[in-house]
């Protein structure tokens, strides 16, 4: 792998990571306590599913806990995430 192209991939993976807990972070702020992301069909230079591995660590580190995953025709991932009700913001336990 070239350095440009490993570059390129940290670039993209942090925004990956920020842009799902930004809408994380979000649907917390509005109270809900079940968040249903609709999450892109991997692309990129290599088009790994380390993408979908991504987002989902970072809603988790907002406090949600994937419930359950499906994948839509077309390639995108449609999954449940939901907040327990005994934490704090922070998803630490009261």
């Amino acid at each position: 792998m070239s350095a440009l192209t490993n570059k390129l991939e940290t670039k993209g993976a942090e925004a990956i990571a920020a842009t799902a807990s930004g809408l994380a972070r979000l649907a917390i702020e509005r109270g809900q306590h079940t968040y249903c992301p609709v999450l892109a069909k991997p692309s990129g230079l290599a088009g790994s599913l380390d993408t979908w591995a991504l987002a989902i660590d970072a809603i988790e580190a907002e406090g949600w806990r994937l419930e359950h995953w499906a994948t839509a025709e077309g390639g995108t991932a449609r999954p449940i995430f939901r907040r327990r009700p005994w934490a704090d913001d922070e998803g630490r336990k009261l």
